[in-house]
């Protein structure tokens, strides 16, 4: 019964998060530990855009190996290409519609000592391509802590703050506030659901994007 309670607030949460959003995604991520500290994930996303025409749809696909240094620090490395719908420029231009991105990331865990609450911070060293012809490229710093509360055995929520800072020019490219909350279904998957609010920098103004999404977990043992 409580868990058939818990599935009609995640179900309540996504049509609430529906109503603002003006993008919508949809994911699945599978996580395959191997030879003891390294893990293989391999992911898809499927992201509708409700502001373009037809609401443009955009598939993403990445792959990442992440190597466990220590109890406290592991290392990644990823490779994501993306496939538009449509034409590019009718997208909201958000923090992630490059075209195919490499990136290495350095995460620390910040455990609280007596306490369910749990941190993390990260740094990801990104390179970006917009277009096919290789004619726009960006680097990128991305920094990013996040907090997750375990209040049920089941349920966790989370929050995050990441800033992007463009080392091509020398600035502050994007912040993203990300709140969600994870549940487990049995022993093997799980259920992301999430909103993130996305400010834009810009010298002449600073604009808002609001995305909701759900991920579907799968970690092979």
């Amino acid at each position: 019964m409580v868990k058939c309670k818990n599935y009609i607030l995640l179900v309540v949460l996504l049509l609430a998060t529906e109503l603002y959003a003006q993008e919508m995604r949809t994911s699945y991520e599978i996580k395959i530990p191997f030879s003891g500290r390294f893990e293989f994930e391999t992911g898809s996303q499927i992201k509708f855009i409700k502001n373009s025409p037809d609401y443009n749809k955009v598939l993403d696909t990445e792959n990442s190996i992440r190597y466990t240094f220590n109890k406290s620090t592991d290392i990644t490395i990823g490779y994501k290409t993306s496939f538009f719908q449509q034409d590019k420029e009718s997208l909201n231009n958000s923090a992630e519609d490059d075209k195919m991105r490499l990136n290495l990331d350095v995460s620390f865990n910040l455990p609280v000592r007596h306490s369910p609450l749990h941190g993390k911070y990260r740094v990801r060293f990104q390179y970006s391509q917009y277009s096919d012809n290789q004619d726009e490229e960006k680097y990128y710093m991305r920094n990013r802590l996040s907090f997750k509360y375990k209040i049920h055995k089941t349920f966790q929520p989370y929050f995050s703050d990441e800033i992007y800072f463009d080392i091509t020019n020398k600035s502050l490219k994007f912040n993203r506030i990300r709140v969600g909350l994870e549940t487990r279904l049995n022993k093997i998957a799980g259920l992301d659901l999430y909103f993130i609010n996305e400010l834009k920098l810009k010298q002449e103004c600073i604009r808002f994007q609001y995305i909701a999404g759900i991920t579907l977990g799968i970690k092979i043992s």
